[in-house]
Protein backbone atom coordinates (compact mmCIF):
# COMPACT_ATOMS: atom_id res chain seq x y z
CA UNK A 1 0.00 0.00 0.00
CA UNK A 2 1.41 3.20 -0.93
CA UNK A 3 1.79 6.25 0.91
CA UNK A 4 -1.58 8.06 -0.47
CA UNK A 5 -3.75 5.66 -0.25
CA UNK A 6 -2.30 5.39 3.73
CA UNK A 7 -3.05 9.21 4.10
CA UNK A 8 -6.74 8.70 2.68
CA UNK A 9 -7.41 6.06 4.68
CA UNK A 10 -6.54 8.31 7.39
CA UNK A 11 -8.39 11.14 7.11
CA UNK A 12 -11.89 8.74 6.42
CA UNK A 13 -11.27 7.31 9.68
CA UNK A 14 -10.62 11.20 10.80
CA UNK A 15 -13.70 12.59 9.37
CA UNK A 16 -15.48 9.53 10.47
CA UNK A 17 -14.57 10.02 14.29
CA UNK A 18 -15.24 13.64 14.09
CA UNK A 19 -18.76 13.21 12.72
CA UNK A 20 -19.62 11.13 15.59
CA UNK A 21 -18.57 13.09 18.19
CA UNK A 22 -20.61 16.55 17.31
CA UNK A 23 -23.61 14.00 16.81
CA UNK A 24 -22.80 12.70 20.46
CA UNK A 25 -22.27 16.24 21.70
CA UNK A 26 -26.14 17.50 21.28
CA UNK A 27 -29.04 17.07 23.54
CA UNK A 28 -32.88 17.40 23.57
CA UNK A 29 -33.10 20.37 26.19
CA UNK A 30 -36.47 21.72 27.76
CA UNK A 31 -37.21 25.06 29.40
CA UNK A 32 -39.60 25.45 31.67
CA UNK A 33 -41.51 28.99 30.69
CA UNK A 34 -43.11 29.28 34.44
CA UNK A 35 -39.86 28.49 36.30
CA UNK A 36 -37.05 29.70 33.56
CA UNK A 37 -34.58 32.52 34.48
CA UNK A 38 -34.04 35.53 31.95
CA UNK A 39 -30.57 33.64 31.06
CA UNK A 40 -32.04 30.48 30.93
CA UNK A 41 -34.72 31.55 28.26
CA UNK A 42 -32.04 33.26 26.25
CA UNK A 43 -30.82 29.69 24.93
CA UNK A 44 -34.07 29.34 23.60
CA UNK A 45 -33.01 29.34 19.47
CA UNK A 46 -35.17 32.68 18.73
CA UNK A 47 -35.47 34.15 22.40
CA UNK A 48 -34.01 37.69 22.21
CA UNK A 49 -32.72 39.25 25.56
CA UNK A 50 -35.76 41.55 25.14
CA UNK A 51 -38.35 38.99 25.03
CA UNK A 52 -36.84 36.55 27.99
CA UNK A 53 -36.86 39.91 30.35
CA UNK A 54 -40.16 40.90 29.04
CA UNK A 55 -41.52 37.05 29.66
CA UNK A 56 -40.17 37.22 32.97
CA UNK A 57 -41.72 40.39 34.36
CA UNK A 58 -44.92 39.29 33.01
CA UNK A 59 -44.66 36.06 35.06
CA UNK A 60 -43.52 37.74 38.01
CA UNK A 61 -46.25 40.73 37.71
CA UNK A 62 -49.31 38.43 36.89
CA UNK A 63 -47.83 34.81 37.60
CA UNK A 64 -47.45 31.85 36.22
CA UNK A 65 -48.88 31.49 32.47
CA UNK A 66 -51.64 28.60 32.26
CA UNK A 67 -51.79 28.02 28.73
CA UNK A 68 -49.27 28.30 25.40
CA UNK A 69 -51.86 31.15 24.46
CA UNK A 70 -50.73 33.29 27.37
CA UNK A 71 -47.67 33.44 26.11
CA UNK A 72 -48.91 35.77 23.43
CA UNK A 73 -50.04 38.37 26.21
CA UNK A 74 -46.24 39.08 26.56
CA UNK A 75 -45.39 42.24 24.31
CA UNK A 76 -43.26 41.22 21.72
CA UNK A 77 -44.42 37.71 21.56
CA UNK A 78 -45.70 36.30 18.35
CA UNK A 79 -47.87 32.99 17.55
CA UNK A 80 -44.84 32.33 14.83
CA UNK A 81 -41.72 32.98 17.57
CA UNK A 82 -43.91 30.28 19.62
CA UNK A 83 -43.55 28.12 16.53
CA UNK A 84 -40.14 28.79 16.13
CA UNK A 85 -39.36 28.21 19.62
CA UNK A 86 -41.34 25.05 20.04
CA UNK A 87 -43.83 26.12 22.60
CA UNK A 88 -45.42 23.01 24.00
CA UNK A 89 -47.60 21.16 27.07
CA UNK A 90 -44.90 18.41 28.21
CA UNK A 91 -46.52 14.95 30.10
CA UNK A 92 -46.46 17.54 33.14
CA UNK A 93 -48.38 20.21 31.43
CA UNK A 94 -46.17 22.38 31.92
CA UNK A 95 -45.07 25.00 29.54
CA UNK A 96 -41.73 24.61 27.87
CA UNK A 97 -39.66 25.50 25.05
CA UNK A 98 -38.14 22.21 23.27
CA UNK A 99 -34.81 22.17 21.54
CA UNK A 100 -31.54 20.47 20.78
CA UNK A 101 -28.59 22.29 22.33
CA UNK A 102 -24.78 21.82 21.58
CA UNK A 103 -23.68 20.89 25.27
CA UNK A 104 -19.95 20.97 24.43
CA UNK A 105 -17.48 21.27 21.81
CA UNK A 106 -15.22 18.16 23.05
CA UNK A 107 -16.31 14.74 22.59
CA UNK A 108 -18.95 13.80 25.11
CA UNK A 109 -19.34 10.93 27.59
CA UNK A 110 -21.87 8.22 26.87
CA UNK A 111 -24.90 8.05 29.79
CA UNK A 112 -24.39 4.55 31.68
Amino acid sequence: MNIQKIIRVWWLLMLMVGVSMSVAAQETTKVDMNSASSFKLMKINYMSRGLARAIVNYRDKNGEFKTPEDLLKVSGMTAEKMTKMNIQLDSNNSIVAVFIEQISDAMALPNY
